[in-house]
């Protein structure tokens, strides 16, 4: 009642009196005022005060409602954002916002070098190219039938002012996203543990932690091997050296020998993108994959950002840590240049086809965003032909797979598997069905 009251007495068009009265009025507490702010440019985005010449709020606001009435003359039918930002309607559009956030799964973003591709991922949602060329054609439109033509310009003004509003608010949820995120973090509200936190958020100190985990988790991989060993290894039963150990009990075969299973290892090849939002995850899988290499024939270890580089020789002469220090920095690859996977499977298939057969298990550790650039994918269906196994680990969320430059809609179903690897437990738990 006070706040409606306040309004008889200030002009409608002055919006910061029009908003310091319902500071006054409405906020009770200090530590609400963030919030009023909050809520107010989301309910009066339209109201934003025009500079210049004919910057008179009231009579912008007049024109704004004569185009609306326009547009009901011109028979176009416009989707419901395009209707919204014509309106300015700042509830209606936040209600929109929020619900493509919920479809673009902003909940899952945990770093800021994803926040363009979660921002692409809700305007994509919200359609909002098409409402934008929706309102292109509405203004051209009464730029031919208007009789007021010199409103189209203050018209035009407005529209612009509540998509750079939209644009704004976009960008507040998906960073409040990831200030509370972080802020839950630090007071250990949902602190994850270092095996479940992602390969993005980690800070030096817990990459050095991480090395730890990664020589507990290696040592338990090894005892699960060695367990299962004991049963599947067994072979069928060997007759004479059965009877030959139970000479003394007369024959009497209390103590059975079996025949030994020969096992068979594998080959792996480890195509690593250590570009700079994969590069954690790369790190790991090798970490891994030589903390157990003794499980395998041979492990043979690649690096590429737009150029492929072998770096098995560091990890051939010296410790693991060490080497990947250096294959994070010393391959002969170019490390600051854009992703180029269609050239890397070019060279991998040019150079290193030949090696592939099928005790070869290849696997490619990366986000498979391609820049937009040629995806060479028939190299993977040559790939998955000659090798026993094609194996591509992502450490993006599957929901952001195939979004923007993202080619994993088409290297995807060309590999044997494809795995989610953002944290470590994902990551061993694939090494762990790798090996088993």
């Amino acid at each position: 009642m006070d706040s409606m009251e306040a309004m008889s007495f200030i002009p409608f068009g002055d919006k910061e009196t029009f908003k310091e009265a319902l500071r006054t009025t409405l906020v009770k507490r200090a530590e609400h005022f963030d919030q009023f702010e909050r809520i107010f440019a989301l309910h009066f985005c339209h109201l934003e005060e025009t500079k210049g010449e004919g910057g008179d709020d009231e009579r912008l606001f007049v024109r704004f409602l004569e185009g609306q009435k326009a547009l009901e003359k011109t028979g176009l039918s416009l989707s419901p954002l395009a209707r919204a930002l014509l309106g300015g309607e700042g509830p209606l559009l936040e209600r929109m916002v929020l619900k493509a956030a919920r479809e673009a799964c902003l909940e899952e973003m945990e770093h800021s070098l994803q926040l363009g591709s979660y921002l692409r991922r809700m305007k994509e949602k919200l359609g909002y190219l098409e409402a934008v060329k929706e309102l292109e054609t509405l203004v051209q439109r009464l730029e031919g039938e208007s009789s007021e033509p010199q409103s189209i310009p203050h018209l035009k003004h407005i529209l612009q002012r509540n998509r750079e509003g939209l644009q704004a608010m976009l960008r507040r949820l998906a960073r409040s996203h990831l200030e509370r995120k972080g802020e839950s973090w630090r007071r250990g509200l949902s602190s994850p543990s270092l095996l479940d936190k992602s390969f993005w958020s980690l800070t030096q100190e817990e990459i050095g932690e991480m090395r730890r985990e990664v020589a507990i988790l290696a040592r338990k991989l090894k005892l699960k091997v060695a367990q299962v060993d004991r049963h599947s290894m067994r072979g069928r039963l060997n007759p004479r050296k059965t009877l030959r150990r139970n000479l003394g009990t007369e024959g009497v075969p209390f103590d059975i020998v079996f025949r030994e299973k020969k096992r068979r290892k594998s080959e792996v090849m480890a195509l690593c993108d250590v570009s700079s939002s994969v590069w954690n995850a790369s790190r790991f899988m090798l970490n891994l994959l030589y903390a157990i290499q003794d499980q395998f024939d041979r492990v043979r270890s690649f690096v590429f950002v737009s150029e492929l580089g072998e770096v098995t020789s560091f990890f051939e002469r010296l410790q693991p840590n060490e080497a990947i220090e250096k294959a994070l920095k010393e391959a002969p690859i170019r490390y600051h240049s854009y992703s180029d996977y269609g050239d890397v499977l070019l060279e991998f298939q040019r150079k290193y086809l030949k090696d592939v057969n099928s005790r070869t298990i290849v696997i490619i550790i990366g986000d498979g965003r391609n820049n937009y650039l040629p995806t060479r994918s028939f190299v993977l269906e040559e790939l998955r032909e000659r090798c026993r196994k094609l194996i591509w680990l992502n450490p993006e969320p599957r929901t952001m797979w195939g979004t923007g430059d993202s080619a994993m809609s088409e290297y995807g179903p060309l590999c044997t598997l494809v795995e989610e690897c953002r944290n470590l437990r994902q990551l061993s738990n694939f090494v762990e069905k790798l090996i088993l």
